[in-house]
């Protein structure tokens, strides 16, 4: 996922299975989804979320090239997965 500059790969944040699922894991003329996380238990009552910020600086703030997308394209191909982008 590093890129030769030290900066990161965005698009390469990620592994076979989810290289699938941007349209071959749905059902034909899906519109929309949504997904959620809730707590798993634990010894507290309460779930804190934190880091957000963070995040976003490290992984948001670095454009993703061509390059990049074609890196990816590639890594898809050596893993039997489809690849299809979509301009919306």
């Amino acid at each position: 996922m590093e890129k030769q500059n030290g900066l990161l790969n965005l698009v390469m944040d990620t592994d076979s299975y989810k290289l699938s699922m941007g349209g071959f894991q749905y059902p034909p003329n899906t519109t929309a989804m949504y997904s959620y996380f809730e707590s798993r238990g634990g010894t507290g009552e309460n779930t804190l979320f934190f880091g957000l910020q963070y995040y976003l600086k490290k992984y948001f703030s670095t454009p993703i090239t061509v390059e990049d997308v074609e890196e990816v394209k590639e890594f898809a191909k050596e893993h039997g997965e489809p690849w299809k982008m979509s301009r919306k």
